[in-house]
């Protein structure tokens, strides 16, 4: 089996993520293949927490069972700091957490319940259809398309990013830089003022560039580029 795509599962045995966290990667041959591994390793493993590590696109999904007297700190509201501990219904958590965008900015995380389902099964789902973050492997193909602008014929997805640490988050799934565009706004003389570099990229692999369109982050952040 060609090992194309992985991706970092991180598994415990107990729910709370800082005791003794090991990290697994999974292969697959296709994104679709990878998706069937990750699926049946989870079964296999059966961990009491669960994490896909993050990146800038997916974020980072933390996945932990609670017995009924776990507890987790709750935020009251974004604008105040008032806090306090709260025991969670027996089954499934989900924490989803925003990685960090830049130095000052940092998105606070929601913790919600997976449907209150006590299913491991369900949890495993949402993880596969949220949170695995398809990279290239060390088998990975690429199709020469930052060699040859003859190979652009190959491509199936495109998309535009102005935002470079983003950009290196899209090249470790597959993505090739194939264009440097600028954008700004005219001044007083037809001069381009207040520009700015956006990256065009392109993807050859339709299923994998499509696990990236389906992340959170091109849904509402991206919705200018159509």
């Amino acid at each position: 089996m060609l090992r194309q795509w992985q991706t970092t599962i991180e598994v415990s045995d107990h729910p709370e993520e800082y005791f003794e966290v090991e990290k697994k990667c999974i292969y697959g041959e296709t994104v679709g293949a990878l998706l069937v591994a990750v699926r049946a390793f989870l079964h296999e493993r059966k961990p009491q927490y669960f994490s896909n590590g993050g990146d800038h696109i997916t974020g980072r999904f933390q996945y932990y069972y609670s017995d009924g007297e776990l507890l987790r700190e709750m935020v009251m509201e974004e604008s105040e700091t008032r806090r306090w501990e709260e025991e969670l219904t027996k089954g499934w958590w989900c924490k989803e957490l925003a990685v960090m965008l830049d130095a000052v900015t940092v998105k606070q995380f929601e913790e919600a319940s997976l449907g209150w389902s006590q299913s491991f099964e369900h949890a495993i789902q949402h993880f596969i259809r949220w949170a695995v973050i398809p990279e290239r492997g060390p088998d990975y193909l690429p199709e020469a398309l930052e060699d040859s602008s003859s190979q652009l014929h190959l491509l199936k997805r495109v998309l535009r990013e102005k935002e470079e640490y983003v950009v290196n988050d899209l090249i470790r799934r597959g993505w090739s830089i194939i264009a440097l565009e600028h954008q700004g706004t005219l001044g007083a003389k037809e001069e381009l003022v207040n520009r700015h570099a956006v990256f065009v990229l392109g993807h050859a692999d339709q299923e994998a560039a499509q696990q990236t369109f389906d992340a959170k982050y091109y849904h509402e952040y991206l919705k200018q580029y159509g």
